[in-house]
């Protein structure tokens, strides 16, 4: 299974936000789903993370965490200046799915 991340970064000098588009595979198959560019940049799969309940009702829901890696170098193939963008806060979405698998891929995590 493949993953596919969209990820939307802040530039602070515009204010406006900028989607890079990442892939956890050098595949043809994904690198070009949904009409877009998916650059081979993750080089850790997500780990997705909920708490739900402390057991004593003491403390409240924590909202789901996604945790994963990138390569910034890769990245700056498809937009030069993402080390300069802001990523605390950006959007994320990530899909996942199967080589040769048409799109849509299901969403697995947005945040």
């Amino acid at each position: 299974m493949h993953i596919l991340a969209e990820i939307a970064l802040l530039d602070s000098a515009s204010g406006e936000r900028i989607t890079v588009r990442a892939a956890s595979a050098q595949d043809s198959t994904i690198t070009g789903l949904n009409g877009q560019q998916w650059w081979p940049a993750i080089l850790r799969k997500p780990s997705l993370g909920l708490r739900l309940f402390e057991g004593d009702f003491s403390g409240s829901v924590d909202p789901g965490t996604a945790t994963f890696s990138f390569a910034l170098d890769a990245l700056q193939m498809s937009e030069a200046t993402v080390r300069s963008l802001r990523w605390n806060g950006a959007d994320v979405v990530l899909y996942a799915g199967n080589s040769g698998q048409a799109w849509p891929w299901t969403q697995v995590f947005a945040g």
